[in-house]
């Protein structure tokens, strides 16, 4: 019996790989799959807004799956065919350049028109108080009358985004999209620096770079809330995105700086960010640099104190929740759930990375993982909440998207070891 096990372990270290060609089609599979199974959630967070919390509470669970799937499995895998990647660079191209032009034939002109939506409309009229007026935006009780509070009326981001979106005071018409449209442009050159790796091929890098683009690009609500309704949350994940190149390049004081400066201009995704970035061997610099990224907040709640805190921190811990988010199907007496898992969260991955050495890739999938978390337990689950997520996503799934299934269905000898990608 013994021997007879011992003989089948023996054919299975001893089975031969498929044809090159017959690999280079099974390696096709996991980024065609994976670029469908995305093009899919984000088309149900298109169609699924209010109303409907447990659906979008199941599209996130979906790329919380995905996200874990291709990093987890990261370090196993045969090397990728030539064949496999000239014919993916060619189909994801295509792909992009298809959603391009029907992307810009469809909302080009809207770029050109102002926002819509009261984040976008409050974010230009802050802009023109302060550098039109010289008025200060937290004090200014006609920007948001969100609630009954009066106190409350004023600016409710950090100060950044205002003067980020400087050029929407001078120019009201188209000033504010397409600002929005720069941000975007360049989180797409800081995401193709995060996943260009320098240990492997050009072609692959190419793939890589094409596909996160095409991630990026490939959900109509990206097209709709960015040019369509107007929204700035483009700017705080921009500079998240910078943040983890300059910890790719090894700046700590740099990433740092970005980090603050996004936590300067909505404490949301940054607190989460920072979070994630948490860790026994984190330089010191980087927390230099989050203080130096802070400053403008500083400089306002110098200016009016109560006005900042009540706009900028009291408004968002205090509202109300509303139908979008999964306290509207959850009975009130178990409300007081949502935020203690929220904070067990945030100390889950405080706990899990504390001793991990600081890695680009890894604080991306921290903070992924962990703003899943707190977007499906928080008041609300909006849609200008997914431009967070979308540039964060790209960069991990196009760094590992032909990781999605198993090694041995991509042409993989049965029971052979595979030494780790390099990083």
């Amino acid at each position: 019996m013994n021997q007879r096990k011992k003989n089948r372990r023996s054919r299975r270290k001893t089975t031969p790989a498929p044809p090159k060609v017959v690999m280079s089609w099974r390696q096709l599979l996991g980024p065609l799959l994976l670029l469908g199974l995305y093009g899919f959630i984000f088309h149900l967070f298109m169609i699924y807004d209010w109303e409907h919390p447990l659906v979008k509470v199941g599209c996130f669970a979906g790329l919380f799956a995905l996200v874990l799937r291709v990093f987890l499995n990261r370090d196993g895998g045969p090397d990728r065919e030539k064949v496999s990647l000239g014919v993916e660079v060619a189909l994801v191209s295509a792909l992009l350049g298809l959603v391009v032009v029907n992307g810009l034939d469809e909302y080009a002109a809207q770029l050109l028109e102002p926002p819509r939506i009261d984040i976008g409309r409050t974010t230009q009229r802050a802009a023109e108080l302060f550098f039109s007026e010289l008025e200060n935006p937290y004090a200014d009780n006609t920007i948001a009358r969100l609630n009954d509070n009066p106190e409350q009326w004023g600016f409710k981001y950090g100060p950044l985004m205002f003067l980020g979106y400087g050029f929407s005071a001078v120019f009201p018409q188209s000033g504010l999209k397409l600002s929005s449209a720069v941000f975007l442009l360049i989180t797409l050159v800081m995401i193709g620096l995060l996943v260009w790796n320098e240990q492997k091929r050009r072609l692959e890098n190419i793939g890589a770079v094409v596909f996160a683009v095409t991630l990026v690009v490939l959900p109509r609500r990206v097209w709709h809330e960015l040019a369509r309704q107007g929204v700035v949350d483009v700017l705080p994940t921009m500079l998240i995105v910078v943040s983890l190149v300059f910890v790719k390049r090894a700046h700590p004081l740099l990433a740092g700086m970005a980090a603050g400066l996004s936590f300067s201009t909505k404490f949301s995704p940054a607190l989460f960010f920072i979070v994630a970035c948490f860790r026994k061997q984190t330089p010191r610099r980087f927390y230099w640099g989050i203080a130096l990224g802070l400053v403008p907040m500083v400089i306002f709640a110098g200016w009016d104190f109560d006005a900042f805190w009540n706009n900028v921190f009291l408004f968002h811990m205090t509202k109300q929740h509303d139908s979008t988010s999964l306290y509207s199907v959850v009975p009130e007496a178990f409300h007081f759930l949502f935020p203690l898992l929220q904070l067990v969260a945030m100390l889950a991955v405080v706990r899990i990375n504390f001793a991990r050495p600081p890695h680009f890739m890894q604080q991306a999938v921290s903070t992924i993982v962990l703003l899943i978390c707190i977007e499906t337990l928080y008041r609300e689950m909006h849609a200008n909440h997914l431009l967070w997520f979308v540039p964060l996503l790209a960069v991990v799934l196009a760094r590992y998207r032909d990781r999605l299934v198993p090694a041995t269905l991509l042409g993989a000898p049965s029971g052979s070891d595979f030494l780790a990608s390099p990083e």
